[in-house]
């Protein structure tokens, strides 16, 4: 019953943000690590405003890294307002939020160590209009229900540090055991045309944060992904890589694609020497930016914008997936 709950508290902020109920579309941003507070992460919001001024912004997924570089101290910490609140102040729609590995830091920025810190995001729904995360892993469907889409938590099996000191948090503990079953319940109960999820961690890069190299637990992670969402859904939306992607399907993880958008408000991602998937689109410019997202019963059809360092927006990609 608390999980049907959540679902019509979410799904019910978002009907409170859609002029007129439901619609027989919705259009929303896709961004990813944007809590840095710095010019960046502003450039970023105003090409954002301008971009929504235009097509059509029901809301926002916030892929991780909200609250640069170590996660927030309390609920009532003034880094919500510097690095969230202020930057998107003029975009009037909720943000649904996930938990990145540097919202639960511990003894290093970004070690993913202090899953319990995590918790202050969560609570922090309380205290904010438009920041939505009434879970470390929930749901919501659009209004016209179009889409479904489940924002899950990958930081237990992809930490730099485990939770050493909480076997609650280990990657086969009873956390992601619950939440497995809860992600495979909700996927199986629904109906809608699109099926999207949305975390921190990416299941495919061609950027240095692939298999060998930064996600530590990368043999767990993969095997909860596929063990979920892998063919269940037609999209997984991540973070982590501070760059742009779209990834052709692969064989491990079925018919699903994968949307890369960690450049918010950092740039840093990189190839690997050697990249091993197929790429509908990628971008690691030394350019910041997000995707924008218009679904229909029939389509979804994804656009890149690449921001410079001036501000000017480029609309640098753009394609539509069909039914």
């Amino acid at each position: 019953m608390k999980n049907l709950a959540t679902r019509l508290a979410v799904t019910s902020s978002l009907l409170l943000f859609s002029v007129g109920g439901a619609v027989a579309d919705t259009g929303f941003i896709i961004l990813g690590d944007s809590g840095t507070g710095k010019d960046a992460q502003y450039r970023v919001a105003e090409s954002m405003k301008a971009t929504c001024e235009t097509q059509q912004c029901d809301f926002a997924v916030g892929l991780g890294d909200n609250i640069y570089e170590v996660g927030p101290w309390s609920v009532t910490d003034a880094q919500f307002d510097k690095k969230f609140e202020a930057p998107y102040a003029e975009l009037d729609f909720p943000f649904f939020m996930v938990l990145g590995n540097h919202d639960n830091s511990l003894l290093v920025p970004g070690d993913g160590g202090l899953n319990l810190r995590g918790y202050l995001e969560v609570s922090y729904t309380k205290h904010s209009d438009k920041w939505q995360m009434p879970k470390r892993y929930y749901s919501f469907e659009t209004p016209a229900n179009e889409a479904f889409f489940i924002g899950y938590d990958s930081n237990p099996p992809s930490a730099y540090l485990p939770s050493i000191f909480n076997p609650y948090f280990w990657p086969n503990g009873w956390y992601m055991k619950t939440q497995k079953s809860w992600i495979n319940k909700e996927l199986s109960q629904n109906d809608s045309p699109w099926k999207f999820a949305f975390a921190h961690h990416p299941y495919i890069t061609n950027g240095h944060h692939e298999a060998d190299g930064l996600i530590q637990g990368r043999g767990p992670y993969n095997d909860f992904v596929e063990g979920t969402v892998c063919d269940k859904v037609d999209f997984i939306f991540a973070g982590h890589e501070h760059a742009l992607e779209i990834l052709e399907p692969v064989e491990s993880c079925g018919k699903t694609y994968h949307l890369v958008s960690g450049a918010a408000a950092k740039n840093t991602g990189h190839y690997r020497d050697n990249p091993t998937h197929a790429t509908v689109w990628d971008s690691y410019e030394s350019k910041w930016g997000y995707f924008h997202g218009q679904i229909t019963a029939t389509s979804f059809t994804v656009t890149a914008y690449l921001v410079d360092e001036a501000g000017v927006t480029e609309q640098a990609f753009q394609r539509t997936f069909t039914k």
